[in-house]
């Protein structure tokens, strides 16, 4: 009993995380894209 009580904490802990750093990457991302973008467009125009 206790040992699967601990499981699912640490599988609640390792989605939080991966959450987590998914919104992390998912913000540089969009970051890196729109100075990209800005770049771009203040080299064209």
């Amino acid at each position: 009993m206790l040992a699967s009580v601990t499981l699912n904490t640490d599988l609640v802990f390792v989605e939080s995380c991966h959450s987590f750093i998914l919104r992390v990457v998912v913000a540089i991302l969009e970051v890196v894209v729109n100075t990209a973008f800005l770049g771009i467009g203040s080299k064209d125009f």
